[in-house]
């Protein structure tokens, strides 16, 4: 894995590392089955061709975001979504859906402790973690890739600050 040094590159670095350093996920969706889209070796990490041994399939994608740069005097606050999109390829609820959703949700809930250790510039920057957003069932064809069966779309925003000065792009 590439450990990015910008701070949504480290959030989206972070993600992956606590889901794969748990088990329930492990067993649950294969590592060749994780989109990883912060692999700077991969251009292009979707699978083409799409076979049973593929599903279910796991991507994390950074979505929109805002903010207001003038927070306080000295800091500026930025929020960015993070949109989980888990392609099943099956209809069967309580095989894959129910135990996903929720191995997520359970992880979005505990995922503070280590956001919050976060650090870009010497200072911590993630000061809220949201569930946002969740939807199961046959979504966009764009978002499961045509896959049939059940697709979750799980969203959580990250609320982050920075001091104002220090916001000069590096990647340090």
């Amino acid at each position: 894995m590439t450990i990015h040094a910008t701070p949504y590159g480290k959030i989206l670095d972070a993600f992956w590392q606590e889901l794969e350093g748990d088990a329930n996920f492990s067993v649950l969706v294969k590592p060749a089955n994780r989109i990883k889209y912060n692999l700077e070796s991969d251009r292009n990490p979707v699978k083409g061709a799409i076979a049973t041994a593929d599903l279910p399939e796991l991507a994390i994608v950074p979505q929109t975001s805002n903010g207001n740069l003038h927070f306080t005097s000295n800091a500026s606050e930025l929020s960015v979504d993070f949109q989980f999109i888990l392609n099943t390829g099956d209809y069967r609820y309580s095989a894959n859906v129910a135990p996903l959703q929720w191995l997520l949700v359970c992880k979005i809930a505990a995922w503070k402790s280590f956001l919050y250790a976060l650090t870009w510039k010497g200072k911590g920057f993630v000061k809220a973690v949201d569930f946002t957003q969740g939807q199961v069932g046959e979504s966009d064809p764009n978002r499961n890739r045509s896959i049939r069966g059940w697709t979750v779309l799980i969203t959580c925003r990250i609320r982050c600050v920075f001091n104002t000065a220090d916001m000069v792009y590096s990647e340090t």
